[in-house]
């Protein structure tokens, strides 16, 4: 895998990760998180997401996400700390 490629599979898992540490501190299951996006997506898909198997979930589920969570989309993408 070239250095791009690697950076990108470090990138899709860490927003998954980073998901899974904020649904979680809120105490939040999926279902729930997926409820509060207005059914942006389903529950599959936040696993999906989560796990880093989505290579590409979309801004606006990012944005959806971040929003139902109370963060910024800076903080879910592990940009601000």
């Amino acid at each position: 895998m070239s250095r791009w490629g690697v950076w990108c599979y470090n990138q899709i898992m860490e927003i998954g990760e980073n998901i899974k540490k904020y649904r979680t501190k809120a105490k939040l299951s999926r279902e729930k998180l997926t409820l509060k996006c207005r059914g942006a997506f389903s529950t599959s898909h936040l696993l999906s997401i989560e796990k880093g198997k989505t290579q590409n979930p979309g801004i606006d589920i990012i944005i959806s996400i971040a929003d139902a969570l109370g963060i910024s989309v800076d903080e879910l993408l592990g940009r601000k700390k």
